[in-house]
């Protein structure tokens, strides 16, 4: 089956941009191996109710940032494209900074609602403040990932940030190690929010001179019209943030850190199944949409059929490993973790079923049917919720695992429907 997986990734990467795609697809790879080493950290050196409170309150921070960010690090891209084309810089430099200015208050004011869950959720008051923080920082953060996009430094933002802050967690708890002290989430999240700080104002260094053109006066009607054409992009990418999450979320109120860990530990390890899904989804994004703008369905149709079969093949090969060996790798994460080895399988299933949607959301969303697309993830995200909530009780994390499965499969199943209904690639 490997043999199968090379002779088509070969011929694969010949016909595309291979600088483009071996870029990008390496700095996930950089991404994602610090961040199970992060993980791995984690799991073998903290408390596993410390654990599971840094992973329970770092998800509801970067939801609360996507929310903050209202979808604007997807739309700027698509504006600023469209005023380069039409040569309005002075309406690019505008939208840019209107995109800071509301991205930065809609956070601070939205970050005042991690204090409720700190204070309903769990008995975690101590660590409100910090993590409230942290919601403007990771906002700024996500706006200037999507605007490197734009000028091509993308892989200079996502190094800055997302690279430096896995690296933050591994040296804390390294040095926890060498020094013999406990490292609490309360430490970590201190930390990533200086080391944050400081990203994000070197990031704009990086980024910002690219876009100082002419200021030009922008009337409210244009403010609106650029919040209508972020709406979209908003539900699109909460949508794709919760359909992994919301399990997680939701097992932090019924089960406490405790569960959070095991259940965090089973989701992380299942997330190599999508490796490939995710590496070739971010790296392709930006051929598919030319493709699709220039109308050539030949060679749009060939990208999509053959992503899409090294995507689900590879997610087999990798799936079955992981269930194979679920044992030895939760181990190496601690014997405390082995009993989630039959939710990391119902887990592992359940990426190897949604690999099947290969390119399909992409060029779902590349072809103006965003609302479409959050619709679906809508549905699949409120069924895991309904299923979670009413399984979780009875089978504790298993039942949030076969959540999950079922809204994985209710979004492949509904994906492949839309597609086929509203684009003809023949």
């Amino acid at each position: 089956m490997i043999s199968t997986l090379i002779s088509k990734v070969d011929p694969f990467l010949r016909t595309q941009n291979r600088r483009l795609v071996s870029s990008a697809f390496l700095l996930q790879v950089a991404t994602a191996g610090l961040s199970y080493a992060a993980i791995l950290l984690m799991a073998r050196n903290m408390k596993v109710e410390e654990f599971g409170k840094y992973t329970y309150l770092n998800s509801w921070v970067m939801i609360v940032a996507i929310l903050a960010g209202f979808g604007m690090p997807q739309s700027v891209v698509q504006l600023l494209g469209k005023y380069s084309s039409q040569k309005k810089p002075g309406k690019a430099w505008s939208l840019i900074r209107y995109s800071y200015q509301f991205s930065l208050i809609s956070s601070i004011l939205l970050s005042f609602s991690i204090y409720f869950v700190c204070r309903y959720l769990g008995d975690w008051e101590d660590a409100w403040v910090l993590c409230a923080t942290l919601v403007p920082l990771f906002t700024i953060t996500n706006l200037q990932v999507g605007l490197g996009r734009v000028v091509e430094k993308v892989a200079t933002a996502l190094m800055i940030t997302h690279v430096i802050r896995h690296l933050t967690v591994i040296v804390a708890v390294v040095a926890g190690m060498v020094f013999a002290f406990d490292v609490v989430a309360n430490s970590l999240f201190l930390w990533i929010a200086i080391v944050s700080f400081v990203a994000v104002v070197q990031q704009g260094r990086k980024i910002i001179p690219h876009f100082q053109w002419s200021d030009e006066l922008v009337k409210k009607s244009e403010k609106k019209k650029w919040l209508s054409a972020s709406l979209p992009f908003l539900g699109l990418t909460a949508g794709i943030f919760l359909i992994e999450q919301v399990d997680l979320l939701l097992i932090g109120f019924f089960e406490g850190e405790k569960g959070v860990a095991l259940y965090a530990v089973a989701s992380k390890v299942a997330y190599l199944v999508s490796f490939i899904y995710v590496a070739m989804t971010t790296s392709l994004a930006p051929k598919l949409s030319r493709l699709h703008h220039s109308g050539d369905k030949k060679s749009l149709r060939q990208l999509v059929n053959q992503a899409g079969k090294i995507m689900f093949i590879s997610a087999i090969i990798v799936g079955a490993m992981v269930i194979g060996g679920k044992d030895v790798i939760l181990n190496l994460m601690g014997e405390q973790y082995l009993p989630v080895a039959d939710t990391l399988v119902l887990l592992v299933i359940a990426h190897m079923l949604f690999s099947f949607v290969g390119l399909s959301d992409s060029l779902l969303s590349m072809s103006g049917m965003q609302t479409k697309t959050f619709i679906l993830y809508l549905i699949s995200i409120l069924s895991n919720f309904g299923l979670t909530v009413y399984l979780v009780p009875i089978y504790g994390l298993l039942g949030a695992a076969i959540g999950h499965l079922v809204a994985k499969v209710i979004f492949v199943i509904g994906v492949k429907i839309t597609v086929r209904k509203y684009i003809n690639l023949y």
